[in-house]
C-alpha cells in the first residue's frame, strides 16, 4: 500500500528544515508525496526557492498555489494567508491525502493547517511545542491545536505539548530534521584562517520601535569590529515579517557606505548557507539557526534582543537582551576567540526523518475521541497538569545554559 502524503512548504526556512526529510523520502516507492508550494517560495524577491526545489527533486508531485505578493499593502500577511487558506483547501479536496504534514511556525503554516483541519484531513505538525518569545509562538501553538500528530525536537517541547492538553500517544520526539541534514552532509569543516562572521537579524514584531535602534547598534559595532579585525560580515536579508522594509532601508544606507566590510546575502541554498555558517567565526542576530543548527555544528552564537529570548538553547549561545555598542564589541571578541564549542545534541542526534516516516507509516489515521484534553483529565495517574504547565514556564525562563 502506498501512503499518500502532502507537505506544505511556504518559505526557504521551512524548506531548509525539511531538506533531510525530502532526501530520505525521494527513493521510497511506498510513499506518494505531493508538495504544496506558496508564498515566498514562489517570490522572485526571495530567490524563487520553489523552482530550485522542483529542479532538485523531480520525482515528487507539486502544486504551486496562485501567489500575489501584496508588497505595497500594510495588511499583506493577512492577504497572503487568506489566499493560502482558499487555494490549499481547493487542492486538498482534489488530492485527498492520508495525512498533511505542516512545518514549524511561520505565518503561512496556520492557513495551510486550517484548510486541512476543516476538511477533516489528519495533520502531522513538525517542530511544535517550542517557545521562542515572539509572534511565532502564537502561530506555532495555534497549529498545535489544529493538528492531530506532533513531531517535536526536544524533550522539553514534548512536555510542553502534554501540558497544553495534547494526547500523549500522539506526541513523538524524533529530533530535528535540520540537524539531520547537517550530520548527513558532514557540514562541520572550519578553518581558523576564515575571516568572516554572519549576521541574521529579523523583525521583532513585539518591539518594532526598538528594532531599528538594535539594527543601528549592530551595524555600527560590526563595521568597527570588522575594521579592527580586517574581516567581513555576511549579512542575510531579513524575513517577511512586519517591519522588514524598515530594516532593509537602514541596511541599504550602511551597505553603500561600507561595501568592504558588509556583504549582502539573500536566499542561499540550504547546503550553501550551512556550509558558510560552519566556516564562520560566529553568528550574531536573532535567528533560530544560531540556536538550532549552530549548536549542533558548534558555531559560537550571539543572540540579540528578545525575539528568541525563551527558546531552549545550548552552551554555544551568548545572550544580549539589550544590545549596546560596548556589550556587542565584547561579545564579538569573546565568541571570535572561542573558535568552536563542543557539539550539542539538544535538538537530536541526526536521524529524525527515519523516525518520522516510520511513525507515520504505522499510524492508523482515524480522527476519533476528544480533540484536546482538559487539565483535570489529562493525567489519569494523579498528576496535576496545570501545576506541571507552570513549572515548565518557570523552567523556560530560568533553565538555559549561557555561553561561558
Amino acid at each position: 500500500m502506498v501512503d499518500k502524503w502532502v507537505l506544505g512548504l511556504f518559505n526557504r526556512a521551512t524548506y531548509s528544515r525539511m531538506k533531510a526529510f525530502l532526501d530520505y523520502c525521494r527513493d521510497r516507492k511506498d510513499i506518494d508525496l505531493t508538495i504544496i508550494l506558496g508564498s515566498s517560495m514562489l517570490d522572485e524577491e526571495y530567490g524563487e526557492a520553489g523552482k530550485e526545489l522542483m529542479q532538485e527533486y523531480k520525482d515528487y508531485e507539486y502544486v504551486c498555489l496562485p501567489y500575489k505578493s501584496y508588497k505595497s499593502e500594510k495588511n499583506r500577511i493577512n492577504l497572503i494567508s487568506a489566499d493560502i487558506l482558499k487555494h490549499t483547501g481547493e487542492y486538498l479536496i482534489q488530492i485527498n491525502p492520508t495525512v498533511v504534514i505542516a512545518v514549524a511556525d511561520r505565518f503561512e503554516t496556520l492557513p495551510f493547517v486550517t484548510a486541512a483541519a476543516y476538511l477533516n484531513i489528519p495533520v502531522a505538525h513538525v517542530q511544535g511545542g517550542e517557545v521562542s518569545g515572539n509572534i511565532d509562538d502564537k502561530i506555532r501553538n495555534a497549529c498545535t491545536k489544529m493538528s492531530d500528530y506532533h513531531f517535536v525536537t526536544t524533550d522539553m517541547s514534548l512536555k510542553y505539548l502534554e501540558a497544553m492538553g495534547e494526547e500523549k500517544s500522539r506526541i513523538f520526539n524524533p529530533g530535528c530534521t535540520a540537524v539531520e541534514y547537517v550530520k548527513k552532509n558532514r557540514i562541520f569543516r572550519w578553518d581558523d584562517k576564515n575571516l568572516y562572521f554572519i549576521c541574521m537579524f529579523h523583525p521583532d514584531t513585539k518591539n518594532l520601535k526598538e528594532q531599528l535602534v538594535h539594527t543601528e547598534a549592530l551595524l555600527k559595532s560590526i563595521v568597527d569590529f570588522c575594521f579592527h579585525k580586517n574581516c567581513k560580515c555576511i549579512w542575510y536579508w531579513p524575513n517577511a515579517d512586519r517591519g522588514r522594509e524598515d530594516i532593509i532601508n537602514l541596511l541599504r544606507d550602511w551597505f553603500e557606505k561600507y561595501p568592504y566590510y558588509l556583504v549582502k546575502a539573500i536566499n542561499k541554498k540550504p547546503f550553501e548557507f550551512l556550509r558558510q555558517m560552519a566556516g564562520s567565526r560566529f553568528i550574531v542576530g536573532n535567528s533560530s539557526a544560531a540556536i538550532r543548527e549552530a549548536s549542533f555544528i558548534g558555531v559560537p552564537a550571539i543572540n540579540v534582543g528578545n525575539r528568541q529570548d525563551v527558546r531552549e538553547r545550548s552552551w554555544n549561545v551568548l545572550d544580549l537582551p539589550e544590545p549596546e555598542y560596548d556589550s556587542l564589541i565584547d561579545a564579538y571578541n569573546h565568541q571570535w576567540g572561542k573558535k568552536r564549542y563542543k557539539r550539542s545534541n539538544l535538538f537530536g542526534s541526526g536521524d529524525a526523518s527515519r523516525k518520522i516516516v516510520a511513525i507515520l507509516q504505522k499510524t492508523n489515521f482515524e480522527l476519533k475521541g476528544p480533540i484536546t484534553y482538559p487539565f483535570n483529565i489529562l493525567y489519569r495517574d494523579g498528576h496535576n497538569a496545570e501545576k506541571d504547565y507552570f513549572k515548565l514556564e518557570s523552567k523556560y525562563k530560568m533553565g538555559y545554559t549561557r555561553a561561558k
